[in-house]
């Protein structure tokens, strides 16, 4: 992986700061504006749910090469230190809150969202690698990878959406 950013979130609001730098450092890497997109949608979502749940984490972002097979892509990665997902399996299900199902007939005030959120991540990202359990926290990796024959964007840099300075991994410390 190269040009690691990291970055502390503790407020729901800039997960829409974080969705910023993922697709700007997607379409800087090569990614389509489908796959931009849906790493924006991925990065907002999981960034929220590590605000709503566990009170804030740490979101990094880099670029992924594979020399097997010459591929390359961008991995996403949310940690977080709250009381992590019981139910895994559960919580992917569509219509799943909180480790309860949702029906038209929940009330507003018993639910944090709609409980579509991580099965919309598992549709949008390649891959998706969980650890997680309860009282341990979560960690989330998702890829994307750069469709065949794409290249980076000449106008565009990893950085270009942060409206503040990235920070980098000490050591090189991977995703």
């Amino acid at each position: 992986m190269t040009a690691p950013w990291r970055a502390a979130v503790r407020t729901l609001e800039e997960r829409f700061w974080v969705a910023g730098v993922a697709a700007n450092f997607a379409r800087a890497l090569g990614l389509d504006p489908s796959g931009q997109q849906a790493l924006g949608i991925v990065a907002a979502e999981l960034t929220s749910n590590a605000v709503k749940y566990a009170g804030g984490g740490t979101a990094s972002l880099g670029a992924l090469e594979d020399p097997a097979s010459a591929r390359r892509g961008v991995a996403f990665e949310i940690e977080d230190e709250g009381p992590g997902i019981a139910a895994l399996e559960q919580a992917w299900r569509d219509g799943v809150s909180e480790g309860r199902e949702l029906t038209p007939d929940t009330p507003r005030a018993e639910r944090r969202g709609l409980g579509l959120g991580l099965g919309a991540v598992l549709r949008l990202a390649d891959e998706v690698v969980v650890s997680t359990g309860r009282g341990c926290g979560t960690k989330i990796r998702v890829v994307f990878w750069v469709k065949e024959g794409a290249r980076p964007s000449p106008e565009a840099k990893a950085g270009d959406a942060a409206h503040r300075p990235p920070c980098s991994l000490p050591g090189g410390e991977p995703l």
